[in-house]
């Protein structure tokens, strides 16, 4: 049933993203014209460590499968970019606005796993816990790898890395969902 419901959740948001409903406005029917498809308005946002200050963004801005996760200089560039997609009670998806692919732990959840981008695919280690529902500021990013809480949470480094869950952790505190 879950599943069925985040496969559901991602041809919705996929749907509106085709429509044109966005900054554009939806593609009119009766005229036919074709629209380019833009994202929603206000849906990408950085994730902002609060420690360092630094963004989220695939290294090098690459679009590649496996790109590692690094924090950069904030720059309100696509590459910093995500669009949180709920998929639970605190449990989110998070899509990169540059690349249309998402933040992805597929090395395991081991102490020091580094979080990659990977292929959108509803899977486990896609899915994080924030504790809170988004937006919000000084949220933790616990993998849910075997969609349960592993006590690891994303940590700012010089790669974005899964470490134990420290709640004193500036490193491992983000802004989320909010453009800071």
């Amino acid at each position: 049933m879950r599943n069925g419901v985040r496969a559901l959740t991602g041809t919705l948001v996929a749907a509106l993203l085709l429509l044109g409903f966005g900054t554009a406005g939806p593609a009119t029917a009766a005229t036919g014209e074709p629209r380019s498809v833009t994202a929603l308005a206000n849906a990408f946002h950085p994730i902002k460590n609060v420690g360092t200050g630094k963004c989220l963004q695939p290294q090098g801005g690459s679009p590649a499968v496996r790109t590692l996760i690094v924090p950069e200089s904030c720059n309100g560039s696509a590459a910093q970019g995500w669009l949180e997609q709920r998929v639970g009670n605190h449990h989110y998806w998070f899509i990169n606005q540059g690349t249309g692919s998402c933040l992805d732990v597929d090395d395991g959840i081991g102490n020091g796993a580094p979080v990659r981008l990977g292929i959108c695919r509803a899977i486990s280690d896609q899915e994080f816990n924030t504790d809170v529902d988004l937006p919000g500021v000084s949220v933790v990013l616990e993998s849910r790898l075997d969609f349960r809480d592993n006590d690891v949470c994303v940590t700012s480094e010089d790669v974005a890395r899964l470490r134990a869950c420290n709640p004193l952790s500036p490193a491992q505190h983000w802004t989320i969902g909010l453009d800071v």
